[in-house]
């Protein structure tokens, strides 16, 4: 028996025309030789299935729009009762509501019964095989089952494939000589990839075996698993104060044979980035002065000039600033790197043209105090250094002996930005002869 709570929560959505069911063949993961597999990778995920009367059912299901753009649209394989026929059902492109990066779908299905409903949406590809969300079921040959544990309903899970709501993301790479690595950041809102070579488990090798990634968010101790036997999964890292993920494997097949990947019990253990406590003292200095990288540089709200003397003669060329975390950077920590993830956003512009933004890393200069400085040559910016095309047309000086480009720019650490105030950028000009032999023959 549905529960009036449920009815009423599904009667509030507009229910979607059925498309006539067709009998269709249960999936074929496990068939010697089959095409079917399982997308562990956000390429098609089941949002929910509620019920919305009697007798139907509605389920959101998401493609990417990668698959989208390929014509592919979601269908839903289902099953019930004692009809042991597996059907197909199509939907409707939803107008609205769609997780960003992917393209909504509503399915209704009609069920005369809720005895043993099972379900898993999956897309047809041009060549016959079939590709089944296996987003939130580990396991190859499992679909959503529905039940009166829980209303007969399956229920959204917002972090799987997610949208992360920062652009950075951090791939944790798991090899099969038992070290682990890390590229990129992990931050509240990004994506974690997860590189598994299950050659580090190689004991359980059964029927319908599998590894399965276990990954916990603490403190709040939200808990999520997906396979990797296919060698990788994807998360968004929650938004609500995750400060470090847990993570463990265990490999199991169908003969009750298990086996764990635990880091001897302690799981392997990583932050959670945070933006800094204090960001501050912008400066830049360009010098010949080489016993400083940083004292006595100018206020950066002062704006610089990069000119002809600078490149040819300044050894010192640097912006500098200082970072406070507590815990990080008042102490003396070789890891500081894994933990702050230090960038200049920046871009050029000629007055009537400004390049997208690029960001360049900053490298750690010396701890101050309780603080950690770092440094960016800017040098390595210079869009007439050595060797380089500018990245736009540079324009005259008022005087015209000399040609120039402006940058604004500000500094972004772990999320939390650096700038003269909300919203705006610190600014400089870089300045050059208007001809140079090398640009005059190979740049356009």
């Amino acid at each position: 028996m549905k529960s009036a709570a449920l009815l009423a929560l599904a009667a509030c959505t507009t229910t979607p025309v059925a498309a006539t069911r067709t009998a269709a063949p249960a999936p074929l993961l496990d068939t010697s030789g089959g095409t079917d597999r399982a997308d562990r990778d956000c390429e098609i995920v089941l949002r929910q299935l509620l019920p919305a009367d009697s007798d139907t059912f509605v389920a959101e299901v998401e493609i990417s729009a990668a698959a989208a753009s390929q014509g592919l649209a979601p269908a839903l394989l289902y099953q019930s009762g004692t009809d042991a026929t597996w059907y197909s059902a199509t939907g409707v492109a939803a107008s609205d509501g769609a997780t960003p990066g992917f393209v909504k779908y509503e399915i209704a299905v009609d069920s005369t019964t809720t005895s043993n409903l099972q379900a898993v949406p999956y897309l047809a590809m041009p060549d016959g095989s079939r590709v089944f969300d296996h987003n939130r079921n580990s396991d190859d040959l499992a679909s959503y089952v529905l039940d009166d544990a829980d209303d007969y309903s399956i229920w959204p899970v917002p972090a799987v494939c997610a949208a992360p709501t920062d652009a950075r993301g951090a791939t944790l790479a798991f090899a099969a000589d038992f070290t682990q690595s890390r590229t990129g950041v992990i931050v509240a809102g990004g994506s974690l990839a997860l590189d598994y070579d299950v050659a580090r488990l190689p004991a359980c090798r059964g029927a319908n075996w599998d590894v399965t990634a276990h990954v916990v968010f603490q403190p709040d101790g939200e808990q999520l698993a997906a396979s990797v036997a296919g060698g990788s999964a994807s998360f968004t890292i929650p938004t609500d104060g995750a400060q470090s993920i847990a993570i463990w494997f265990d490999n199991h097949d169908d003969t009750g044979c298990q086996a764990w990947d635990s880091a001897y019990g302690a799981n392997y253990v990583y932050a959670v980035e945070r933006a800094p406590q204090w960001l501050g003292l912008p400066t830049n200095l360009l010098t010949r002065d080489s016993s400083s990288h940083c004292a006595g540089g100018s206020d950066a709200a002062s704006g610089f000039s990069y000119d002809t003397w600078a490149r040819q003669r300044a050894d010192i060329t640097n912006l500098c600033f200082q970072v406070y975390q507590p815990g990080e950077t008042d102490t003396d920590d070789s890891d500081l790197w894994e933990q702050l993830d230090v960038a200049v956003y920046w871009r050029l512009s000629n007055g009537t043209t400004t390049t997208a933004w690029t960001a360049a890393s900053v490298g750690f200069d010396a701890r101050v105090g309780n603080n950690a400085q770092y440094a960016l040559p800017w040098r390595d910016v210079d869009p007439f250094r050595d060797y380089h095309c500018p990245e736009l047309a540079p324009t005259a000086t008022s005087d015209g002996m000399y040609v120039q480009l402006s940058i604004e720019y500000y500094v972004d650490v772990n999320g939390g930005e650096l700038r003269p105030e909300p919203g705006a950028s610190y600014g400089g000009t870089f300045v050059d002869y208007p001809t140079n032999a090398w640009r005059t023959a190979n740049c356009p």
